[in-house]
């Protein structure tokens, strides 16, 4: 049983799903066993999930959805690894891939639907004085 090593992940927004695929190799189905990712910069980005458990059937690769919350742009190292649910040893190496954080600043998205939102009001007043004509 193995993670399955993956190249740069690109987080776009604020909250994102990052796949991780376990490859369980063995002759038995896989149980008792979670996975954890750890960020390397917990202030840019942190996984919402402290821990997802994992089962798969024998011989069978299965994706686990890691839910990440981002705070700030730019790269961040995640170490995924999976863990014994019984005493919490980990189990097998872990794998380490890179986190792109490409997040909108809220206030850009706020300023942006000001903005809209002005442009529309703008509109139906046009349209009202129009009509009154």
């Amino acid at each position: 049983m193995r993670l399955v090593p993956k190249s740069t992940v690109v987080v776009a927004g604020g909250s994102a799903t990052i796949p991780v695929t376990v490859d369980n190799g063995l002759q038995q189905d896989l149980t008792g066993v979670e996975l954890r990712v750890l960020s390397s910069r917990p202030e840019r980005l942190t996984a919402r999930d402290r821990a997802v458990p994992v089962q798969a059937s024998r011989a069978v690769s299965r994706t686990v959805r890691i839910r990440v919350e981002a705070y700030a742009n730019g790269p961040v190292l995640l170490t995924a690894r999976l863990y014994t649910t019984a005493d919490g040893r980990p189990w097998g190496a872990p794998m380490t891939f890179t986190a792109d954080v490409r997040s909108v600043p809220s206030g850009a998205v706020l300023f942006v639907l000001g903005g809209t939102g002005l442009i529309v009001l703008a509109v139906a007043f046009r349209l009202r004085r129009a009509r009154r004509r």
